[in-house]
This record gives C-alpha cells, sequence and structure tokens, in this order.
C-alpha cells in the first residue's frame, strides 16, 4: 500500500483532485482495500455495487457486459467529480432491485472507486491510479462462506458475470497495480 499512498500524494501535489480505481474478482478484497484507505486517509469512496443495473436491465446483455449503469455512474459520480460543488446519486439497493436511496458528497481532493467493472472500457480514462485484485479460487470459496449466508447466487451468477467481463475486458490490463490482499490485509503487487 505504501507505493500506491506514494502515487497518490504525488499527484495531489499536481492536481486538485485525484481518483483511485480499485476492480477486481469477487472477494479479493475492493472493498477492504478502500475501507482501509478511507481510514487512513481523507477521500470519498464510491461503491460500483450501488450502480448495478436491475434484474430487467440485465436481461438480454451479451456475454462479458459490464453489469453496471455505466452512463448513469459517469454523469452521476465522475463528472460531478470534474466541479466543486457537493452533490448526489441514486443508489441501487438489491434487496428491492430498484434504484432509490440517495447519497449527499461533499468534494474531496481524493477519491476511490471500488468494485467489479470499475475499469470497463468505458471508464478506465477517468482514472489517475487503476488497482485490480486477484483471488485463487479456494481462497474466494473461503472467504464467500465466512461472508454470505447463501453462497449459491455468487457462484451461479454474480461470479460467472464477472468472470465474463474480465474475459472480455481484460482489466487487469489496464492496471496500474496488480495485486492480491493477504490473510492480514497487506497489499502484495503482483505486478
Amino acid at each position: 500500500m505504501t507505493e500506491i499512498f506514494k502515487r497518490a500524494a504525488e499527484l495531489l501535489t499536481k492536481k486538485d483532485k485525484i481518483i483511485i480505481a480499485i476492480d477486481g474478482q469477487c472477494c479479493a478484497g475492493k472493498s477492504e482495500m478502500a475501507r482501509f484507505m478511507a481510514e487512513n486517509l481523507d477521500c470519498n469512496v464510491f461503491h460500483l455495487d450501488d450502480f448495478y443495473l436491475t434484474e430487467e436491465e440485465r436481461q438480454n446483455k451479451p456475454k462479458g457486459f459490464v453489469n453496471a449503469d455505466v452512463s448513469r455512474f459517469r454523469a452521476e459520480v465522475l463528472e460531478n467529480l470534474k466541479g466543486t460543488a457537493p452533490f448526489d446519486y441514486e443508489k441501487y439497493d438489491c434487496e428491492s432491485d430498484t434504484v432509490s436511496k440517495f447519497v449527499v458528497t461533499e468534494q474531496k481532493p481524493l477519491n476511490i472507486v471500488e468494485g467489479a467493472y470499475c475499469l470497463c472500457d468505458e471508464l478506465a480514462g477517468y482514472y489517475d491510479i487503476k488497482i485490480f485484485l486477484k483471488i485463487d479460487g479456494a481462497e474466494q470459496l473461503s472467504r464467500l462462506k465466512k461472508r454470505e449466508a447463501d453462497i449459491t447466487p455468487y457462484i451461479e451468477k454474480w461470479i460467472p458475470l464477472e468472470n465474463d467481463y474480465i474475459a472480455a475486458q481484460r482489466p487487469q490490463d489496464k492496471a496500474d497495480f496488480v495485486g492480491r490482499i493477504s490473510a492480514d490485509g497487506e497489499f502484495i503487487k503482483t505486478l
């Protein structure tokens, strides 16, 4: 993490605002990494899960599609980060499969976007630092079992969708940092 923090600090001497993206496989530690950064840096954290497509919007999508409303995320978050005024955005609710809640955000110099799909072709150009987290299958399953009461939807639906996206759009190839999160929460760079 030290190298990432150094890069962010260096960029903030040259720019008023930067955006760090954390993409990766399910249970690889994207949210944990974003939480750690937020605890140690004054920043906003945006979760791409808040922009997931509804079940109806996912219908008839081709293999490898991005399971996020990229246009809405770009308009409501990334374009607003170019300004100085506070802004709000709508949040997807998984339980009701609707977009309904509003989140109000103050502008900060450092902003983190975390979640699968954030390094998709349509969004990758917005970020100053790009991170991709990997995890092997056995560890992914172990973490998933600790995190979720029912892992069936992840095994049958969410992980295959993310894997198709990773195969089609190769977000790891766009990343400045590729690595994994160790059992003790450390980032281990592999590229």
